[in-house]
């Protein structure tokens, strides 16, 4: 009898691991997301053209009377459309500046300390490692051929710690050994100079934000843009990712407005879609979106994103109602604003962030 109740406390106490892993995960994420969101809200204020002049030509009253995306590294990656929306680079139009723009500025790999070795020679602009090193320089060099190109770094280290220097790989000799840098950003090879072991890090681009930009109609210059901060965890950067699927919000999961088969106004028609009877009190409207789909479904799970484009509004999914092989039934967690027909379901997201009016 006492081994079933222990058993019975260790089964119990063993199921919490998983669940605290899992929160423990989730809470990491946020923790980096919102640190993110605090650079992209210095970038948003110190960069106003960021939100106002996206297409860089000065104009600054074009956009009033929209919804667009700003997303540079989308816009590289990707395309000029988000959906159905125009996508902006703002003048990061490079991989650099735009993930330097978007990107935490930690987000280098070095393999867990692996990719180090020692130096067989050492020049301004470029470096020769001995034979016997076990750097990959293979896979370096077919990063930087990649298309775009895999970004990596090299670290020059003085074992004493007194000295380092970080240089932009830009090429690799295989049969030399060779890895270079830019000529413009020489490091010292003085007698005096102790770098010795160096360092290569890829790239590992793991947090990045895009922003949501709902403008109302203005006419006296710039209006006032209503901003979310969209923060991604290895955001997937394709097409397949932003696809728009057929939807109903605000129509409830009988996917009728109102009440089902009933005349809320009392004018004789019953379940009328000219919006007279949507979001009827006693109706489950409010807060519902039906999303359909033909072939492979999206990625709708409880606590994932909705974003619909008409609008620029973006809704967390609070309960899946119910489902079928090619529909869904959402509870989102506010009000939807207006009905659409259009959703889109971008993977990667770990929290929208409202930015307020910019």
């Amino acid at each position: 009898m006492s081994m079933m109740i222990l058993s019975i406390g260790v089964i119990s106490l063993a199921s919490l691991f998983p669940v605290g892993m899992l929160n423990s995960i989730r809470a990491g994420k946020l923790t980096r997301a919102t640190m993110l969101l605090n650079s992209c809200e210095a970038m948003v204020d110190l960069l106003p053209h960021l939100v106002h002049d996206p297409d860089q030509d000065g104009n600054l009253v074009e956009h009033n009377n929209s919804v667009y995306i700003i997303d540079p590294w989308g816009r590289i990656r990707i395309g000029p459309s988000f959906g159905p929306l125009a996508r902006y680079h703002a003048g990061f139009n490079n991989e650099t500046r735009a993930l330097g723009l978007v990107s935490s500025p930690d987000n280098w790999d070095d393999n867990d300390g692996v990719d180090r070795s020692e130096l067989l020679s050492l020049q301004s602009n470029s470096v020769i490692i001995p034979p016997t090193s076990t750097l990959d320089l293979v896979t370096v060099l077919a990063g930087l051929n990649s298309n775009p190109p895999t970004v990596y770094r090299v670290f020059l280290l003085d074992p004493r710690g007194r000295e380092s220097r970080v240089r932009t790989i830009t090429g690799v000799n295989l049969a030399q050994r060779r890895i270079s840098w830019s000529a413009t950003q020489p490091v010292p090879t003085t007698a005096f100079t102790q770098l010795t072991e160096l360092r290569i890090e890829r790239q590992d681009i793991k947090y990045s934000w895009l922003l949501t930009v709902r403008k109302p109609y203005f006419s006296g210059g710039a209006a006032p843009a209503s901003v979310d901060a969209v923060i991604f965890f290895r955001r997937p950067l394709s097409e397949s990712n932003e696809v728009t699927y057929a939807a109903s919000f605000g129509w409830g999961a009988d996917n009728q407005p109102g009440v089902a088969g009933f005349d809320d106004d009392g004018d004789g028609d019953v379940d009328e879609v000219d919006g007279s009877e949507t979001g009827w009190p006693g109706s489950d409207d409010l807060r519902t979106v039906r999303i359909s789909w033909t072939g492979l479904p999206p990625n709708l799970h409880q606590g994932g994103w909705i974003f619909e484009p008409t609008r620029g509004q973006w809704y967390r999914i609070e309960q899946v109602i119910a489902t079928t092989p090619s529909a869904i039934n959402l509870q989102v967690d506010r009000d939807v604003t207006g009905r659409s027909t259009i959703a889109m379901v971008p993977a990667g997201i770990v929290s929208v962030f409202p930015l307020g009016t910019r």
